[in-house]
Formats: structure tokens, C-alpha cells, sequence
């Protein structure tokens, strides 16, 4: 088993999702997402979200082809991410601006 240390600065891991075999998706308190990947001294990619959308407390990835991944915060909004191009497809908000308790793909 590896260990390594979080990014300085990007606060707790709130979220975790294996993308394939080699990748590891987790989101941190700074509203980052980052692709672990197995191979390289550090993570592949990180996509941001914005502060105003609060923390981001779920995560889950396309089951089939890991071609997108989710994310919903604390505040209630719901990002949808292309994980080929770092991406932000779409973006949604819950209408009361409620807490999302879970999601699953």
C-alpha cells in the first residue's frame, strides 16, 4: 500500500471514488477534486469548485466508462464534470438551496 500526504493547504478528504484501476478521484476542503494516479509521484489532474458553492461533501463517478463524475456540496448544488477534458459540463442547485444528503450514478 502507498501513503502519501495531501497537497499543503487543501484541508481534509471529504469524498473518495475510484475512477479505474490506476485512479483515485478525492475531494478536499479547499473545493478540489483530484485524480490520484497510482503511477505518478503526484495527482494527474485537479478541477475546482467555486467557494460561493460550498463544501464538497459527495462524489460519484459513471460506473460504465468513467467518463464523467459528480459532485454535490453543502449548499445544494450538484456539478456534473467530463473527466477526459477536466470540465465542467453542467451545473444544477437544489430549489429550497438544501443540503444534498447523498447521490448515487
Amino acid at each position: 500500500a502507498e501513503a502519501r500526504c495531501r497537497p499543503p493547504g487543501e484541508g481534509a478528504v471529504l469524498a473518495l471514488q475510484p475512477l479505474s484501476q490506476s485512479l483515485l478521484l478525492y475531494a478536499t476542503q479547499a473545493r478540489g477534486v483530484h485524480a490520484w494516479d497510482f503511477r505518478a509521484p503526484k495527482d494527474a489532474w485537479v478541477v475546482r469548485n467555486e467557494a460561493s458553492k460550498g463544501l464538497l461533501e459527495h462524489l460519484v463517478v459513471d460506473p460504465l466508462a468513467g467518463i464523467w463524475f459528480a459532485t454535490a456540496s453543502s449548499a445544494g448544488h450538484v456539478t456534473l464534470w467530463d473527466t477526459r477534458f477536466q470540465l465542467q459540463v453542467k451545473a444544477w442547485r437544489h430549489p429550497m438551496r438544501s443540503k444534498v444528503e447523498c447521490m448515487k450514478p
